[in-house]
């Protein structure tokens, strides 16, 4: 990474890396312990900075781990993709609805965001290679979904 704001995203990814263990989403596997045949797929970081809208100047620096995603095969890793969507009409709608009628509003801000679906089957991934762990006997360690 040789971009003049990279300790901003190297905090960006400790704080996704913590979350991520935090919650439990991932267990850290010996790669010796992967049955045999099972593909390890590739990771891949994605990072965004989101901005200001008037001065453009950096708000927030973002880091999501991610399983690259040209390795998945439909039918092998997973079967069905889903992502719902909201159109900015349909918000506007909403808040206009809780205008009129004495509705109560909130704001949400997740900052972990992550689907509980039942895993069916297990998934192993390769640690990023500026995060890889190796233990005393110079085993190298993997990935897994956790059990939902």
């Amino acid at each position: 990474m040789k971009q003049t704001d990279q300790e901003e995203f190297i905090k960006a990814i400790v704080k996704e890396i913590n979350g991520q263990v935090e919650s439990d989403h991932w267990e850290l596997v010996k790669k010796s312990k992967v049955p045999m045949g099972t593909k390890i797929l590739d990771s891949v970081w994605a990072f965004k900075c989101k901005q200001d809208i008037k001065t453009s100047e950096a708000l927030k620096y973002k880091a999501r781990l991610n399983v690259h995603g040209g390795q998945q095969v439909c039918g092998v890793y997973y079967f069905d993709t889903y992502a719902p969507v909201v159109t900015w009409y349909s918000v506007q709608m909403a808040l206009i609805l809780s205008i009129i009628n004495p509705w109560h509003t909130h704001q949400i801000y997740f900052i972990m965001v992550y689907p509980h679906a039942d895993i069916k089957f297990n998934l192993y991934m390769k640690l990023p290679h500026d995060i890889e762990t190796i233990d005393d006997s110079g085993e190298e360690y993997g990935l897994i979904p956790c059990k939902s």
